[in-house]
């Protein structure tokens, strides 16, 4: 099996032959290259939960992985087609915020200067230390003729290829000190108190927030959101009845329901407040 890895992360679904399309376009490129399905189901044009979707797995994979990620509700448009080469993979994807929590595991922009913007907004933040990142652009890497709605066809798939096929990414365009970045990592933090935001809701109806454990204050710790207060954190999903509070998989304080949704029971969606304090 070869070790040269693509895996994709996408909205087209399974139902049309997007992701066959792009799959035939890799392996004309690279017979020999390992295809991995992320997942095609991130809801249609949903940035912010592909980003987090890409930004939850990336890691678990072999760090020569190429990463094709397309939520792209902009295709055609001014918004620039980008390879992001960073020391944990490398990734092909609009410029748009889907590489989000990629440029967040790197930081060196300033993330106080986030705080008086709403909650979401695109950011252009400086390409972090010890990563590159490049417009793809050079014709010799794209597949000609380019369609203006289906970039992940066309460009993002055959540029990821040729780099794990071998090609130095420089060759793929000019090089970017910005990226885009959604503004989803603001806290407020207060006396034994921070208030954040619910990042994403999964599949079970779990509401994540972006309160780090390290960011949680210490003590007894009481979380609220939708007008409803949880005592204390739990270890598992099975620790308590009902609503509970735990530090999920993702390592962020999570709002779940034993055995059913507390997005569903709470009627939250992703932006609303969650605060946890001790008193």
């Amino acid at each position: 099996m070869s070790n040269r890895v693509l895996a994709f992360t996408t909205d087209f679904g399974s139902s049309d032959s997007y992701v066959a399309a792009m799959k035939g376009v890799a392996l004309g490129i690279a017979p020999d290259l390992t295809l991995i399905d992320v997942t095609h189901d991130v809801p249609r044009h949903d940035i912010a939960h592909g980003a987090f979707v890409l930004g939850s797995v990336y890691r678990y994979f072999p760090a020569h992985t190429v990463h094709v990620a397309v939520v792209d509700p902009g295709v055609g448009t001014s918004r620039r087609a980008v390879a992001l080469v960073t020391p944990a993979g490398s990734f092909c994807a609009p410029d748009n915020g889907l590489l989000s929590y990629v440029l967040n595991d790197h930081p060196t922009a300033d993330q106080a200067r986030f705080e008086s913007m709403e909650f979401g907004t695109p950011v252009r933040v400086p390409v972090p230390d010890g990563c590159e990142a490049y417009e793809i652009s050079n014709p010799a890497y794209r597949l000609e003729p380019v369609s203006d709605t289906f970039h992940g066809r066309d460009i993002f798939t055959p540029a990821a290829a040729h780099i794990a096929s071998g090609l130095d990414p420089k060759r793929l365009g000019e090089p970017l000190r910005e990226l885009t970045m959604l503004n989803l990592f603001c806290l407020e933090k207060g006396n034994d108190a921070v208030a954040g935001k619910v990042i994403h809701v999964d599949r079970f109806g779990n509401a994540v927030t972006n309160i780090p454990a390290s960011q949680l204050p210490q003590g007894a710790v009481i979380v609220e959101i939708a007008d409803t207060k949880i005592h204390g954190l739990s270890a598992t999903f099975a620790d308590a009845e009902g609503l509970l509070a735990l530090i999920g998989s993702h390592g962020y304080l999570e709002i779940a329901e034993n055995l059913g949704s507390a997005a569903q029971s709470l009627d939250v969606r992703v932006g609303d407040t969650v605060v946890a304090h001790t008193r």
